[in-house]
């Protein structure tokens, strides 16, 4: 499912729609930093050397550091933090310690032995279920931040329930040398001992420590779906033609797949149905639940919580009656 763009009244509901997720996501401290280091031999080890400087501080948060020879080692290392949190209870944060682009990693910059982003969405599923939805994922790796596009369109279609790879994923959205890259990431854990301190200012700080207050950022997964999931929803029930548009290629395809020119009238109500405001509301819920485990662990209602049949109601509402008195504070 491709999100539409959104007119400019339908931008108008989205921003007034923002005020509906209350929660924000608690983000735990770690128990272990997962240092997972993919760098060819000719590389600087600035893993290694992050792992010997949080060592010898002695942090209430232990480093374990993996060096890496091979892609399939880097996702045997994410399975070995899983199999970990699993049957020890610990909160793990992955730190990917590599080259970045665009389509993935790598382990040195001329490298075509890419580790794609979409093959570390499953690892990090997996991961994440271990920990109850808490995981954090740094990647320190140039353009880090470009894997949260591709992670974001298997959560496109409601329809198909992927748990989060993550909570909160963080990187840098340019390139770093690799000592830029290390002053930025020790910054962050030296502010992460904190136990006061919040996690945009870590992101904050890390950036400013590699010489730019913008190099860093992060997205927590709630509310980049909540977005997500709006843009697909908006346009559905504030657009007269979009509706219908979508039913007919439903049609159509029903017609191609069964040899057929016309719906039986139980098959037409039940196409009408799968529109409905209702319909829809269980859809995106069910999905929403099992994304962030609230299925699975009800206490993750408390952060998660959301009812999506008030969601389409506020919007239908909006565009029924009060369009130009739209909140956009």
């Amino acid at each position: 499912m491709n999100p539409v763009r959104l007119t400019e009244d339908e931008q108008k509901v989205f921003d007034g729609l923002l005020s509906m997720l209350p929660m924000k996501a608690t983000i735990r401290k770690p128990t272990h930093i997962w240092i997972i280091e993919w760098l060819s031999s000719g590389n600087r080890r600035t893993g290694e050397e992050l792992h010997q400087w949080m060592q010898e501080r002695r942090y209430d948060f232990k480093s374990v550091y993996c060096r890496c020879s091979t892609k399939e080692k880097v996702l045997a290392a994410i399975e070995r933090a899983a199999a970990h949190a699993e049957h020890h209870g610990t909160l793990p944060l992955i730190h990917l310690e590599a080259h970045g682009s665009e389509g993935g990693l790598f382990d040195s910059k001329d490298s075509n032995n890419m580790l794609k982003w979409d093959d570390l969405s499953k690892p990090l599923q997996i991961l994440n279920r271990a920990t109850q939805c808490n995981l954090i994922v740094l990647v320190a790796a140039c353009k880090g931040y470009a894997g949260l596009q591709s992670f974001i369109q298997a959560f496109n279609d409601p329809s198909l329930i992927p748990v989060a790879p993550a909570l909160v994923i963080s990187g840098p959205i340019d390139e770093l040398t690799g000592t830029e890259l290390l002053l930025g990431t020790k910054e962050f854990y030296r502010r992460l001992a904190d136990a006061s301190a919040e996690f945009d200012d870590l992101i904050i700080n890390a950036s400013r420590e590699s010489g730019n207050e913008f190099r860093f950022q992060r997205v927590l997964f709630p509310v980049l779906l909540y977005e997500a999931f709006l843009i697909n929803l908006i346009p559905l029930y504030m657009r007269s033609d979009l509706k219908d548009k979508k039913m007919g290629q439903l049609r159509n395809r029903f017609f191609r797949e069964n040899s057929r020119e016309r719906l039986l009238a139980e098959e037409e109500r039940r196409l009408e149905e799968a529109y409905s405001p209702t319909f829809q509301a269980e859809l995106y819920q069910k999905a929403w639940d099992a994304i962030f485990m609230v299925d699975s662990y009800p206490e993750n209602r408390k952060r998660f919580g959301l009812n999506w049949l008030s969601v389409i109601k506020r919007i239908l509402d909006i565009q029924e009656n009060n369009l130009d008195k739209i909140q956009t504070n």
